[in-house]
């Protein structure tokens, strides 16, 4: 019929109370002068419907004949008594009613919080139950990776026990003759040495030595042969200095006491 926007529901049923051809309203505004079958309504998130009840006060002014006996004052006063109880009645029933849609409103308006609370419950129960899964999957992942390790280790390990088992026997024999070999060695060892003092005090070994060294000495091979290896003279020609000149630095040389002996020149040069 036509729609009164912003009215209450209080608002919307006095109006379509009101208007005989009012059939009913939803709380959108719109008042309607007909209805579909019920088995046809639905749920509409836009609304609630509110359908007009008849009451037998109503449907007896619709029904009232053009003409008919008059009462006395007897009947008036019964009828005028049914009145208000019917009255009464529709009251009663109007609050019930009124009671009835306003239970319904709140636990509607119950039943969409808990929606919204359970709707966001599962959301985050379903962003958990991911989180778990690549959890799951990265462990899963880990486990796999550390059997994999784990069996590389123990070949390893086989590996080494093999190997530490095959070396042993030569590991052992070092170990146990350890000391034998020792004093081997310096059993050799002093057979070597004596070999060397026994190779040094033969003629052939001397004459080889004084032949190298007189080849060492050179153009000095004379004076040190005639005069000896540790003499003045010697270490002068071997320095290429002055006989003088070598005892100031080697003092208690032979031959030095003479050299730097200042009682005449000749002694001197």
């Amino acid at each position: 019929m036509e729609r009164l926007a912003g009215k209450s529901i209080e608002e919307l049923e006095e109006a379509c109370s009101a208007d005989p051809g009012c059939v009913g309203f939803n709380s959108a505004g719109w008042l309607k002068s007909s209805l579909a079958p019920e088995e046809e309504w639905y749920a509409w998130d836009g609304g609630d419907l509110y359908v007009k009840e008849l009451s037998l006060l109503q449907m007896g002014a619709q029904d009232e004949p053009d003409s008919g006996p008059e009462l006395n004052s007897g009947q008036g006063e019964s009828g005028n008594q049914a009145v208000e109880m019917l009255k009464f009645i529709l009251g009663e029933t109007k609050k019930e009613k009124e009671a009835a849609i306003e239970t319904e409103a709140e636990a509607q308006g119950d039943f969409e919080s808990s929606m919204q609370a359970l709707t966001a419950a599962e959301e985050d129960l379903k962003k958990n139950i991911e989180q778990y899964k690549l959890a799951l999957a990265t462990t899963e992942k880990q486990l796999e990776e550390a059997k994999e390790d784990l069996a590389t280790t123990t070949k390893e390990h086989a590996a080494i026990v093999r190997y530490l088992a095959e070396i042993e026997p030569g590991c052992t024999f070092i170990q146990t003759n350890y000391e034998t070999r020792k004093s081997n060695r310096e059993a050799e060892k002093t057979a070597l040495e004596g070999a060397i003092d026994l190779l040094k005090n033969t003629p052939v070994f001397q004459a080889a030595e004084a032949a190298q060294e007189k080849e060492d000495l050179g153009k000095c091979a004379g004076v040190c042969e005639e005069k000896g290896m540790d003499h003045a003279e010697c270490g002068a020609c071997q320095e290429g200095v002055t006989v003088f000149g070598y005892c100031a630095t080697n003092e208690s040389a032979p031959g030095c006491s003479e050299a730097t002996a200042t009682g005449s020149a000749d002694a001197l040069a």
